[in-house]
């Protein structure tokens, strides 16, 4: 027999590992860009890569990234 509260607590047991997923991958979902840096991410499903020489927070996707750090040079 089912009680009365037997369905919330499934949901929130659904809920609580889905934000445990969600907290393991979270690194491999975004990927935070450097001012000083240019960030290649290669989307895991086509190998299409996108660069990006703006700093600040990207979709990743699961993809691989690359990271190059930019110099600046000076004429003498």
């Amino acid at each position: 027999m089912e009680t009365k509260g037997s369905g919330k607590y499934i949901i929130s047991a659904i809920g609580v590992v889905v934000v445990i997923i969600l907290l393991v991958f979270s690194g491999k979902v975004f990927e935070n860009v450097d001012a000083n840096k240019i960030v290649v991410i290669q989307d895991p499903v086509d190998g299409e890569l996108h660069w990006y020489v703006t700093q600040g927070l990207k979709w990743q996707g699961f993809g691989k990234v690359t990271s190059y750090v930019t110099v600046m040079c000076k004429d003498i």
